[in-house]
């Protein structure tokens, strides 16, 4: 169940109640940030490390990986044969790192080398069964599906084939990926509750003024892995996440819960030469964008988010605190203290879905707190955040 959708920049609906102004429609057609844009459902970005844990679950489901199985990361992995190398984000590598551990610090080193090992086929199968490359059949009009990165559509639209970097490529969501945040929230929803379900908006419909009205029948979820233990180990690495030593630790402390998340950082340009650069002085087409996907509390969940924030950075900074201000207005009713507003320059879209026990009622509050929230924040570009409960 959604409990709340933002996406920014938006509009003022009443502008079109009796018939808006050619100077308004003008206004807001020639907006280049596209305020009549709803990103959670037609906005496709790539999704960037927050897909590690599910690429995780699929190596531990096909029996290519086991949780205590180690990859050492030494700052740079080579394929063979091939001069060009991929990075880390730690210069010196992560050592010695198994799955937790992979999830927690972000390790990409670990998915190359499981990405490889799958093969691009059995990749996309798996990535396929959690919901990517199709619409999750949400009731809006116009959801895209995404894409799903394979050799097929490579060639389709380029007319090249596929190589082994390509899927070391896409191992960290980097790539011809592109994901709706309604997608992502779907995905972190399923490791919360072992379930891929349809996220939804209506909960009732009558036939008429005079007759009552009907819940609607949702369809039963599909278990997204036969094993509940492989599950509990990937969510054991999102809630290693959030602790100390982890990528998304800063924006728990104060929280009297425990959050599971995962950061991420899509790259929008190849940014080489200007790494050391402060991100927000670039343009904001050159920035990458923030993202953070969780749930919480994680030992027993009720609310899964998802946040994208066009030319946020990186999403420990950008996407993840606005993650924590959603978590506390659902679990806490209350923003928490000493986070600061998002930069003016940028902007952001979120979503609400309940897939667990809350009502109607309880929805529309939720959704309501959300929407509130991040109202709040004077935007200008576009951010997708999204919450299942």
């Amino acid at each position: 169940e959604i409990l709340g959708m933002v996406s920014l920049p938006s509009y003022d609906p009443n502008l079109f109640v009796n018939g808006i102004s050619h100077t308004d429609f003008r206004m807001l057609n020639d907006n280049p940030s596209r305020p009549q844009f709803n990103r959670l459902v037609l906005g496709g970005v790539a999704p960037g490390s927050t897909l590690k844990p599910l690429i995780a679950l699929a190596g531990l489901d096909s029996g290519l990986r086991r949780p205590e199985d180690r990859v050492l990361s030494t700052g740079m992995f080579y394929l063979p044969g091939v001069s060009r190398g991929w990075g880390d984000s730690h210069r010196g590598g992560h050592g010695w790192t198994d799955l937790r551990k992979s999830i927690a610090q972000s390790v990409n080193t670990y998915y190359y080398r499981l990405a490889v090992d799958m093969g691009i086929e059995r990749f996309d199968h798996y990535l396929g069964e959690y919901g990517f490359g199709q619409p999750t059949g949400v009731d809006l009009l116009g959801e895209i599906g995404g894409i799903l990165p394979s050799p097929a559509y490579k060639y389709k639209t380029r007319k090249e084939r596929w190589y082994p970097g390509d899927t070391v490529n896409i191992a960290i969501g980097q790539g011809d990926w592109k994901v709706t945040p309604l997608q992502l929230v779907r995905g972190v929803s399923a490791i919360a509750s072992g379930l891929l379900l349809r996220p939804h908006l209506v909960l009732e419909q009558r036939t008429g003024f005079d007759h009552p009205w009907q819940p609607m029948i949702q369809p039963p979820g599909k278990p997204i892995s036969p094993s509940a233990a492989h599950l509990q180990v990937v969510r054991e690495g999102m809630m290693d996440t959030m602790r100390p030593g982890g990528t998304g630790y800063a924006i728990t402390p104060g929280a009297p819960y425990q959050m599971a998340g995962k950061t991420g950082t899509a790259q929008v340009v190849s940014r080489k030469g200007v790494a050391a650069v402060d991100p927000r002085s670039l343009p904001l087409h050159l920035r990458h964008r923030g993202l953070f996907v969780g749930f919480a509390p994680a030992d027993n969940p009720v609310i899964a988010v998802a946040v994208a924030v066009e030319g946020g950075g990186f999403g420990t900074s950008s996407a993840a605190p606005i993650a924590r201000k959603i978590f506390d207005a659902w679990l806490l009713g209350k923003l928490p203290a000493g986070l600061e507003p998002l930069d003016s320059e940028l902007g952001m879209t979120a979503v609400g879905v309940n897939q667990f026990e809350a009502g109607a009622t309880d929805a529309r509050q939720a959704g309501d707190a959300a929407a509130a929230t991040l109202d709040e924040l004077p935007v200008v570009i576009g951010q997708t955040a999204v919450a299942l409960d």
